[in-house]
């Protein structure tokens, strides 16, 4: 049986930095080393217990100091939510463009939630930061949570603009469009975490899953506007 995932973590690719020690002087350098700080953070928090991932040992990984690192980020927290905030508006750059290719409302529908989970499946270390690790590990107290935050509403708001792009037509919608939205995230989303984090079973392809997953809803909804 063939499979469309990967569950082994792979290393972070770093890019070219200043060596360590020295400084970052340019915008193009500091942008550099806040990148591999992001990285190594991400493959740590992805692969190790997310408490134990201090900015120190990130210090170690990477060659830099840690008073150097504490100039980028003023602590694990700041960093964690970098790391999210970068990876979630990549994807969600790349779904906004397929959306904006698709004028068929439920083909476009169904090729931005089966773009969003190959890009997971290709990035499970990414996935795992933005959607495994438990809520309490990733909250600050007097800091805005990650859900609420812009790049999280503007993921969101796509979702539900495909949802209601595809209802537009219908006098009344087959379903609430905010219960539509939340069960065609739970569902393709289940599907990842669940091929992910159970691989010691043999599963389907999951973007076959995905398929049946999303055009049964699809079809359901179509067929009660009938």
């Amino acid at each position: 049986m063939k499979h469309e995932r990967s569950n082994n973590p792979k290393k972070p690719v770093f890019t070219r930095r200043p060596a360590p020690g020295a400084r970052a002087r340019t915008d193009e350098q500091k942008t550099d080393v806040r990148d591999n700080l992001i990285a190594v953070g991400r493959h740590l928090f992805a692969v190790e217990d997310p408490s134990t991932v201090s900015l120190r040992k990130i210090a170690a990984k990477t060659g830099y100091s840690p008073g150097t690192v504490y100039k980028y980020f003023r602590d694990q927290h700041e960093l964690f939510i970098a790391i999210r905030e970068q990876d979630m508006s990549r994807v969600v750059d790349n779904l906004e463009k397929i959306a904006k290719r698709i004028a068929d409302p439920k083909e476009r529908l169904r090729s931005v939630f089966l773009a969003a989970i190959r890009h997971w499946l290709k990035r499970p270390e990414e996935f795992r930061v933005l959607f495994s690790i438990r809520p309490e590990q990733s909250s600050k107290a007097g800091r805005q949570p990650f859900g609420r935050s812009p790049v999280v509403l503007r993921s969101y708001s796509l979702y539900r603009q495909l949802v209601d792009d595809l209802f537009a037509p219908y006098a009344t919608p087959p379903c609430p469009p905010r219960v539509a939205t939340d069960t065609l995230i739970a569902a393709t989303h289940g599907i990842i975490a669940f091929t992910l984090h159970t691989h010691t079973l043999e599963w389907s392809s999951p973007i076959r899953m995905a398929e049946e997953a999303l055009d049964a809803l699809l079809s359901t909804w179509i067929r009660n506007e009938r």
